[in-house]
């Protein structure tokens, strides 16, 4: 079963309506609902950074909900940053220093390593930067 990293662009894209890319990012999902053999996976570090992001956007109500959803998912399975991932993600950021990747896209970086996932759905050209496919 393919595996595809959900990236906080894309989750954020599919919850605010008025987000350029909200469209593309509902379309690509239903296409995903559709594929019974692709598996989301995203970080507990993606889902703060998610969380934080619709609070400061949409509200704290926007965000409680995404959080219960997201927490809740039998769609989406939530891999934790292990203190070894961690450090990868460390090294991603300290060798790239031509870059402008956060700390967060490296330890996502780190985690789609250690699970060979070659694919992303998000919007930030970091991840193609890296070497990752990327979708839509």
């Amino acid at each position: 079963m393919e595996q595809c990293f959900v990236d906080s662009s894309a989750f954020y894209a599919l919850k605010d309506p008025s987000d350029k890319n909200n469209k593309e990012a509902v379309d690509f999902m239903e296409n995903i609902r559709r594929n019974i053999n692709m598996r989301l996976v995203t970080s507990n570090f993606i889902c703060d950074e998610t969380i934080t992001l619709i609070r400061m956007k949409l509200g704290h109500e926007s965000a409680v909900r995404f959080g219960d959803q997201i927490r809740e998912s039998k769609v989406v399975k939530i891999l934790h940053v292990t203190e070894k991932l961690e450090e990868q993600g460390w090294q991603i950021f300290k060798k790239y220093n031509d870059k402008d990747f956060s700390f967060t896209d490296c330890t996502s970086f780190a985690i789609m390593d250690s699970e060979e996932i070659q694919l992303a759905f998000t919007f930030d050209k970091h991840f193609l930067q890296y070497g990752f496919n990327i979708r839509p």
